[in-house]
């Protein structure tokens, strides 16, 4: 007689008989919860499931980002070095270009203001700002 260990659910302690199928696996809490939530499904929703979760990464990872950067001062420079030509001159196109190529979704008005009241920026004519050395 052959002594297998059995596996035991980390949750309940209830012990997996010979007819349990390991589908899939984890390392992680939140991966083990959202896959028995996948598994636990009727195999018509899971498609749009996986969908819905792909987008929802997609959203979180964008709020992550604008959360995490919420304006702060680094970014602001960052996004600054990147909008401005030749002659120094910033405009609402060039702050939504740096903004667009940095995956980030604040408006450009937003930014320009929050960079103008911090003191790097000034308004030399309409849609244009010179940077203050």
């Amino acid at each position: 007689m052959s002594s297998t260990p059995k596996s035991k659910c980390t949750r309940c302690g209830s012990l997996m008989d010979e007819n349990a199928q390991v589908v899939d696996s984890t390392n992680g809490g939140t991966d083990l919860q959202n896959l028995v939530a996948y598994y636990n499904m009727p195999e018509e929703l899971r498609g749009d499931f996986k969908k819905m979760e792909k987008s929802k990464l997609s959203i979180d990872s964008n709020l992550e980002i604008s959360n995490k950067n919420d304006l702060d001062e680094n970014l602001l420079l960052k996004i600054l070095k990147q909008s401005i030509n030749s002659d120094g001159i910033v405009t609402e196109k060039s702050i939504s270009k740096s903004l667009s190529e940095n995956s980030l979704k604040f408006d450009p008005i937003s930014i320009i203001e929050q960079i103008e009241y911090d003191g790097y920026l000034v308004r030399v004519g309409h849609n244009k700002w010179k940077i203050i050395d």
